[in-house]
C-alpha cells in the first residue's frame, strides 16, 4: 500500500507542477496581451495625434527618419523609404539630412533642428517638415497623391542603440 500511496503522491505532485506551469503560461499570455493592448493604445494615440499634427524631438539623435506612411505598406520588412513606396520622410544619417525623394537626396541645414514638425494636408497632397523652434522650413513633398490613410513613421535605423537619447513624439506646440 505504501508504494501505491507514494506513486499517488508523485502523480499529485506532478499534476500540481503542471497546473503551476499552466498558470504561469496563462499569466505570461495575459501579460503579452496587456502589452499588445498597450501597443495598440499607443498606436491609436499616435494615429490620433497625426490627424492634428505632431512634432518629434530629435535632439542628440544621430540617425533617424520620420514622416508618414501609407496604411497598406508592410513595415515589418526592409523597405526603401520613398514616395513611390508609400513613404514621405526626412532624416539624418552620417551627419547629413536626407529627403527620400529621388530628385533631392541629401541637403544641409544651417542649424540642427531639436524638434521636427510634420504637417500633412491630405487634400492638397502636401507633407511639410519644419523646425518647430524656429518655424523654419526643412523640406516639403508637394503634389502627392494620397488614396488611403496615412500613419506616422519613425525609424531609428538598424543601429538604434547608437542614439544617446530617446526619440520623443509629442503633439503640444508649447
Amino acid at each position: 500500500m505504501n508504494i501505491v500511496e507514494n506513486r499517488m503522491n508523485t502523480v499529485n505532485y506532478r499534476m500540481n507542477r503542471v497546473k503551476y506551469r499552466m498558470n504561469t503560461v496563462n499569466y505570461r499570455m495575459n501579460t503579452v496581451e496587456n502589452r499588445m493592448n498597450t501597443v495598440n493604445y499607443r498606436m491609436n494615440t499616435v494615429e490620433n495625434r497625426m490627424r492634428r499634427g505632431e512634432y518629434n524631438t530629435v535632439k542628440e539623435q544621430t540617425k533617424w527618419y520620420l514622416g508618414v506612411t501609407r496604411e497598406s505598406v508592410n513595415t515589418k520588412k526592409r523597405i526603401s523609404l520613398s514616395p513611390e513606396n508609400g513613404h514621405w520622410t526626412v532624416g539624418r544619417r552620417d551627419g547629413t539630412y536626407r529627403a527620400r525623394d529621388s530628385s533631392v537626396g541629401s541637403f544641409s541645414l544651417s542649424v540642427d533642428p531639436q524638434r521636427v514638425g510634420v504637417f500633412v494636408d491630405y487634400e492638397k497632397g502636401l507633407v511639410r517638415f519644419y523646425d518647430v523652434e524656429s518655424m523654419c522650413h526643412i523640406y516639403s513633398y508637394t503634389d502627392q497623391s494620397f488614396n488611403e490613410k496615412l500613419y506616422p513613421f519613425v525609424c531609428l535605423g538598424y543601429l538604434w542603440n547608437e542614439n544617446s537619447t530617446p526619440l520623443i513624439i509629442c503633439d503640444d506646440y508649447e
